[in-house]
C-alpha cells in the first residue's frame, strides 16, 4: 500500500453519476489532490430508470454492490474519511431516499448536488480552491446534464447548467444502434435549441477546458491511451477537425463496435457516439477550434472539501 504523504489525509471520493460511479482514493494537502487509486464502473442508472422516474430495486441493489466494492477499495487503504454526492440521475429520480437509505447502509455519506453546485465543484476540481488567476472557460459534457463556466478566481462570472447529456440524448431520441440518420438530425436539433444562450459565450483568446467521459475518452482514442489512472489525459489538445473524425466514426458503429475499440472503458461504449457529436456541436456553434482536456474535475473538488474538512 502507497505510504500517506506526509502533512496529507486520505480520503475516498465518489461521484455518483447518471452512467458511471467514479471512485477516488486520494491523499490531500491544502489545494493539492493527489491520486493513490482511481476507477469507474458503469451504474446504468440514467439508461435503465423506468419512464415512471423510479429506480428498479434491481438497479438499486446492483448499485449497492458497487459502493460496497468502492468502500472496499478505502478501506483497503485505510482511508480517513470518505463521502459521495449525486448529479443529475438521482436529483431527478422520485425515490432518491432509497439511494439516501442505501448509502447510508453501506457507511458512505451521499449529499445530492444542484446543478450550480456541481458546477462549482467542478470548476474547484479543475483548478483548486483559490480557482484560475486568469479568465478561464470550462465545459462538463455529463451523461444527464451539461454545464459551462468563464471566469476566473474561486467563482466563475458564469456558471450554467442545462439538464441534457450524453445519456439522456442518446435514451430520448436514439432506438437503432448504429443510430439512423434522422435520429442524428433531431440529436443536433435539441443541441441547437436547448444550448442556444451559449453562443454569447466568448473564449476569446482563451482555449476552453473540457472534463468528463465524452472529452477524455475522445483523447484516449485519438492518443491512443489506455491507463485510465495515471493522470497521462491531462492538458491533451483535441481539435474540432478530431472531434468531427471521431463523431462520424462512432456514429456509425453499434455498441459491440464501440466497445471493441482500443482505450474504450466499457462504462463509456453505450453513449460515447452521442457525447462525440455532442461534443462537435458545441464547438461548431461556439467557434471553438479546439479545446484542452482535463480528466479532472468534479471528483477532484470533492475529495479536496473532504480532505480540508470542508465536506
Amino acid at each position: 500500500m502507497l505510504p500517506l504523504l506526509l502533512g496529507s489525509m486520505r480520503v475516498l471520493a465518489v461521484d455518483i453519476g447518471t452512467n458511471s460511479t467514479l471512485y477516488l482514493v486520494a491523499d490531500v494537502r491544502k489545494e493539492v489532490v493527489s491520486i493513490v487509486e482511481r476507477g469507474i464502473f458503469g451504474n446504468r442508472l440514467g439508461a435503465e430508470i423506468g419512464i415512471d422516474g423510479f429506480l428498479s430495486d434491481q438497479l438499486i441493489a446492483q448499485n449497492n454492490t458497487i459502493l460496497l466494492d468502492i468502500n472496499a477499495i478505502g478501506d483497503r487503504y485505510e482511508v480517513e474519511s470518505r463521502a459521495a454526492v449525486g448529479t443529475h440521475a438521482l436529483r431527478n429520480c422520485k425515490n432518491v431516499g432509497a439511494f439516501l437509505d442505501l448509502c447510508k447502509n453501506v457507511d458512505l455519506p451521499l449529499s445530492i448536488l444542484t446543478p450550480l453546485d456541481e458546477a462549482q465543484m467542478t470548476w474547484q476540481g479543475v483548478f483548486g480552491a483559490a480557482g484560475p488567476d486568469s479568465n478561464s472557460v470550462l465545459l462538463d459534457i455529463g451523461g444527464g446534464s451539461s454545464e459551462i463556466l468563464v471566469g476566473k478566481g474561486a467563482h466563475p462570472n458564469i456558471s450554467d447548467s442545462v439538464p441534457w447529456g450524453a445519456v439522456t440524448l442518446t435514451r430520448q431520441f436514439i432506438s437503432h444502434d448504429p443510430p439512423l440518420q434522422h435520429e442524428l438530425v433531431k440529436v443536433r436539433t435539441v443541441i441547437e435549441t436547448e444550448f442556444a444562450h451559449w453562443k454569447t459565450v466568448s473564449a476569446g483568446s482563451v482555449v476552453p477546458m473540457a472534463v468528463a467521459g465524452t472529452a477524455v475518452t475522445l483523447a484516449g482514442l485519438e492518443y491512443n491511451i489506455s491507463d485510465y489512472a495515471n493522470g497521462a489525459y491531462e492538458g491533451l489538445m483535441l481539435t474540432q477537425e478530431q472531434v468531427a473524425k471521431w463523431s462520424d466514426l462512432l456514429c456509425g458503429l453499434d455498441y459491440s463496435q464501440r466497445h471493441s475499440l482500443p482505450c474504450m472503458l466499457p462504462a463509456r461504449a453505450g453513449s460515447i457516439h452521442i457525447g462525440a457529436l455532442f461534443l462537435l456541436q458545441l464547438m461548431q456553434m461556439m467557434d471553438w477550434h479546439e479545446i484542452s482536456v482535463s480528466e479532472r474535475g468534479l471528483i477532484f473538488g470533492l475529495a479536496g472539501k473532504i480532505g480540508n474538512s470542508g465536506y
